[in-house]
């Protein structure tokens, strides 16, 4: 038989044996090459048995058509590093990341794009997404703990705040990541919607034991307990809106002096922890 990886309400089972999982991010695209393997070590020797990353679609696609996943930006070669090291994997291709990533992983060039829509069943929007995850989830499925890597659970979107079209695109993400190849649980980051066929998570920030009630009553069968948050923040910002006018205010520093203001913060430095 060959390893798998599934849950019950307790824990993460991996090859039918209970682990808990300790997850730190490196972002290989903010991380020179050259510098992975001392930043995965380092999270190593802290105690972190598993790395979780973002995929940044811009990165990869600076220009329309123009895909690049070679030297700084070779996702396969990361994830083949983790699993060199020892470390599992959260894969978080989105295709929308936050992140505070500039335009939270989009390409510039989709806003060139007539009738465009953002997170939304969108025909346009969903089309260069497809494209996109042609190319990501490939990579992410031949590394995944089922295949030749470290992959133990992948991410559909991300932090989504449940927009009128929210059950058709976010289904539309999902079918297309396990069209692909993805066979390792999947989970989402949406306060517990419950949309689709995930483990919903939500951010822990002030009140994150509402927010574990919340999704523990939700779903009483997956693993909330001490697992399953995907970043605990004291400050942040507000929920990411569907135009892209809209979407590039909502990152601008009014919004970030409004919330910094109303929790005594410095706006120029929301309070995060190392997995935001």
């Amino acid at each position: 038989m060959g390893n798998t990886v599934s849950f019950d309400e307790r824990s993460i089972l991996i090859n039918n044996e209970r682990v808990f999982i300790y997850s730190g991010s490196v972002h290989y695209f903010r991380v020179p090459r050259g510098e992975w393997r001392e930043a995965l070590i380092k999270c190593k020797m802290s105690g972190l048995n598993c790395i979780d990353t973002y995929v940044a679609w811009n990165f990869h696609e600076p220009e329309e058509g123009q895909w690049d996943f070679e030297g700084d930006k070779d996702l396969d070669a990361f994830l083949a590093l983790c699993a060199e090291l020892g470390l599992y994997v959260i894969a978080r291709p989105g295709p929308f990341i936050c992140a505070e990533w500039d335009f939270g992983g989009f390409p510039w060039w989709l806003n060139n794009k007539e009738g465009i829509e953002y997170r939304v069943s969108n025909d346009i929007f969903l089309r260069y997404t497809d494209l996109y995850l042609d190319k990501v989830m490939p990579i992410i499925a031949n590394r995944q703990w089922t295949r030749s890597g470290t992959v133990i659970l992948t991410q559909v979107e991300n932090e989504y705040p449940g927009y009128s079209s929210a059950e058709a695109y976010l289904g539309h993400i999902y079918n297309a990541m396990v069209s692909r190849g993805i066979n390792v649980p999947l989970i989402s980051c949406d306060s517990g919607i419950g949309l689709i066929n995930t483990i919903s998570c939500a951010n822990g920030w002030a009140l994150g034991k509402d927010a574990y009630e919340r999704l523990k009553g939700k779903q009483p069968d997956v693993p909330y307990g001490g697992f399953l948050r995907r970043h605990y923040l004291v400050a942040h910002f507000c929920h990411q809106p569907v135009s892209a006018h809209r979407l590039a205010e909502s990152r601008g520093q009014k919004q970030a002096e409004r919330y910094a203001g109303a929790r005594g913060a410095d706006s120029r430095h929301p309070v995060r922890s190392k997995d935001a």
